[in-house]
């Protein structure tokens, strides 16, 4: 796939220059130094780019406000801000339609990293709608990984965790606890090219009058009890990557101090008045819904946009019931048992509110205890076995269903969540053809027959030549 890239800076230097380094790399780029035009050439060509720089210091203008007007026009556009300014505003203007931005001073293979993530995050997106199956080549790239089982969306995060690793940008990692969050910010450290440390921390076990002293080191004095000087996490992490689990825990006035290191990548220990450069990528990680702690003021919405451009979601276990099968193989290997069918069919009932981590407890559990050579239905621990066959109600997967039910109900959800998109990306289109083509990039017959699936009467965008319902053939 050859990927389209607009630019719109009004700097004639900086747009040629930046225009020729991705057109290099074999990206279709179409630039423009007025933003008006850049607006107009969206307007006509709604889904045609994987992803739009623009300029953040425009004159008579700002790049937010450019973002915003591309992203009503198009709201499946990929936007990054492009500039020399590092000010917390830039930061703050993300949350007007751009999702990351790219400093200009960045070196020239850093920018195509990021652009190749953009791009990869396209593909992604898309690729729910073509329903590609799983095959070989996908399941190599959790190899590397450790990633257990054979579900699409373990396949792309393998391909967001290989496209990210080279980057020193910070990496946000959402999920439940228990999704292997930890995993894969090791995987990230593994596959890029540091090797510093890789060192783990729990915000959430640090005391918080121990926070600043830990993250930034202090010197001999300070404070009470700081006999010698100490190095802080994050210069102990040098050359390599700190993981932040549960960063949704830290005060607000270390989130200030992080942010800085974030823009500067620099450090000053407690009770020095000096400041220190350290080369550390972080990693960070929560199980908390971060906009809204954002929007409860439990954490710093400029933090929160600096570290949301390269976010990697989990889905629980309970969303990737197809996994089960492998990963029970997994975690039975060395016990000499073995799970039948009708023992590994329960499992996919129960909600697994504990994730891979309680399957895993489980599995070794159930292995362990049984008392033959095969694990029966009868071994299953008896809270997980009373949470399927007798439900007291509310939502989940351990509803009591048979396994051709739960199935039933999984692709009514699934169902839904195309609709959804389908339903969004209709909304920019003024053909089924261009929805198909430029949008969604696949071939009319295959939209045609989700869209008769699903039930969706495809209108077309107002103002345009088509009017009304659209009726195409291939």
């Amino acid at each position: 796939m050859k990927h389209r890239i607009l630019v719109i800076d009004d700097s004639e230097l900086d747009l040629s220059s930046l225009k020729r380094l991705l057109e290099t790399e074999g990206y279709y780029v179409q630039g423009f130094q007025d933003p008006e035009d850049g607006i107009a050439y969206v307007r006509q060509n709604r889904g045609a780019f994987s992803l739009a720089i623009v300029d953040y210091n425009i004159p008579g203008t700002t790049g937010s406000k450019v973002a915003e007007n591309l992203k009503q026009l198009d709201p499946s556009l990929q936007i990054a801000t492009y500039s020399g300014d590092s000010r917390p505003d830039v930061y703050e203007s993300l949350a007007m339609g751009s999702e990351y931005f790219i400093q200009k001073s960045l070196e020239a293979d850093k920018i195509l990293a990021i652009v190749k993530m953009f791009c990869a995050r396209f593909e992604q997106r898309n690729r729910a709608v073509r329903e590609e199956p799983v095959n070989d080549a996908d399941l190599n790239l959790l190899q590397p990984i450790g990633m257990i089982g054979r579900s699409r969306h373990l396949v792309d995060v393998a391909r967001l965790i290989h496209t990210y690793a080279p980057l020193d940008e910070p990496i946000l990692i959402t999920g439940e606890n228990g999704t292997g969050k930890e995993m894969i910010a090791l995987a990230l450290h593994s596959l890029s090219s540091r090797r510093g440390r890789f060192v783990p921390v729990n915000c959430g076990a640090i005391s918080p009058e121990l926070l600043e002293s830990e993250f930034f080191g202090h010197t001999k004095g300070s404070f009470s009890g700081a006999i010698k000087d100490k190095i802080g996490l994050i210069q102990s992490a040098a050359g390599g990557t700190l993981f932040l689990d549960e960063i949704g825990d830290l005060p607000f006035n270390l989130q200030v101090k992080l942010l800085r290191f974030f823009q500067e990548d620099e450090i000053r220990p407690v009770g020095s008045n000096q400041t220190f450069k350290v080369d550390t990528r972080v990693v960070v990680a929560t199980n908390v819904n971060l906009e809204k702690a954002v929007a409860e003021n439990r954490f710093r919405q400029d933090l929160y946009y600096r570290i949301k451009g390269f976010p990697i979601q989990l889905k629980p276990l309970r969303e990737r019931q197809e996994d089960i099968p492998s990963l029970v193989l997994h975690f039975s290997r060395g016990s000499q048992k073995e799970f039948l069918g009708e023992t590994v069919k329960f499992f996919q009932r129960y909600d697994w509110p504990g994730n891979v981590r309680e399957l895993e407890n489980e599995v070794r559990r159930s292995a362990t205890l049984s008392p033959t050579s095969k694990v029966t239905i009868a071994d299953i621990n008896e809270g997980i076995r009373n949470a399927v066959e007798k439900p007291s109600g509310g939502f989940g997967l351990g509803l009591g269903l048979d396994y051709d039910e739960f199935k039933e109900r999984q692709r009514r959800r699934d169902e839904e969540e195309e609709r959804r998109f389908l339903t969004e990306n209709s909304k920019t289109a003024g053909s089924i053809r261009e929805l198909a083509r430029d949008i969604l990039r696949v071939s009319n017959s295959t939209l045609q027959g989700r869209l008769k699936a699903l039930g969706i009467d495809f209108k077309a965008k107002p103002n345009t030549e088509t009017k009304g319902t659209i009726h195409e053939t291939t």
